[in-house]
């Protein structure tokens, strides 16, 4: 796994969070 990957997927995340 990529680093870029890992870094995308945490932000999509925490996306919900910050709408929310």
């Amino acid at each position: 796994m990529s680093i870029m990957a890992l870094f995308v997927k945490s932000i999509t995340k925490s996306l919900p969070k910050l709408c929310s």
